[in-house]
């Protein structure tokens, strides 16, 4: 499966009053211009990581399996840990590192491996401090389907 190809499932709490959703899916579409973008939801209650961690899990079942999922909710954006977590049989998670893809991660088997994004070669510059999904989260998911070999110049971390 080619990065191009790869199902990329997005969820958030930007709601659909505003054009954050569509700046994330031109992202996205930029760097992966024959992937599938399929919206979960960006209707979770604003800030909610429960909410979030608890749709992926409910949404697991039903995602194709070569799927990344990119999940935003994230009460503190601009803290350096917008993180990508491979879970036990490859699954890409991707969204900050608040407790939103544990669930998820132990649904799945558990976490693999964890990385902080970032790498220039995934990161868009500038970062804007309020708009990690757009320049970090989003453009995580070009990772796979070699898995890491750009996030690897990324800082790994020990535990999600």
């Amino acid at each position: 499966m080619t990065p191009t190809s790869r199902p990329i499932v997005f969820s958030s709490d930007f709601g659909y009053r505003n054009e954050w959703v569509g700046i994330c899916h031109a992202v996205m579409a930029r760097i992966a211009p024959d992937g599938r973008i399929v919206d979960l939801s960006h209707g979770l209650p604003p800030l909610n990581v429960m909410a979030a961690a608890r749709l992926l899990v409910d949404s697991l079942a039903y995602v194709a399996s070569d799927a990344a999922l990119v999940s935003i909710v994230d009460p503190s954006v601009g803290a350096d840990r917008d993180v990508a977590i491979e879970a036990h049989g490859g699954r890409l998670l991707v969204g900050p590192d608040n407790g939103l893809l544990v669930l998820a991660g132990q649904t799945l088997g558990g976490v693999e491996r964890a990385v902080e994004i970032t790498s220039a070669e995934v990161v868009l510059e500038p970062v804007s401090p309020s708009f990690h999904a757009r320049d970090i989260l989003c453009p995580a998911h070009s990772i796979f389907p070699s898995p890491w070999s750009r996030l690897e110049r990324s800082s790994a971390r020990s535990s999600i």
